[in-house]
């Protein structure tokens, strides 16, 4: 599930995308998307779904096993096809991978 909470909720997924501009080390942009589980295809997720690992007898994906075979490209305009644009939260913060200092 995901990091943080809306409401309360820890919703199913969550999708980090990291990014540093050029010439500005130790400065990072991050776009979190918050997924919720429905019936419509997500184009982003769609690209990437079947590539996820699988762990040996298991139907969960990602449950133990941390590599990917996918190897791109992606088209990251559809991260964000279909949500909100103007629904967002904006903080200073730091990664939550140790050492959770940047």
């Amino acid at each position: 599930g995901s990091e943080h909470t809306v409401g309360g909720e820890q919703l199913p997924l969550a999708a980090h995308c990291v990014h540093t501009k050029d010439g500005l080390n130790g400065k990072y942009g991050v776009l979190g998307l918050l997924y919720t589980v429905g019936s419509t295809a997500n184009q982003f997720l769609t690209a990437i779904e079947d590539h996820l690992p699988e762990a040996a007898g298991s139907h969960r994906r990602l449950s133990g096993v941390a590599t990917s075979d996918y190897s791109g490209p992606l088209d990251f305009d559809k991260v964000y096809t279909g949500a909100a644009l103007n629904k967002y939260w904006a903080y200073d913060g730091s990664f939550t991978t140790p050492p959770c200092t940047e």
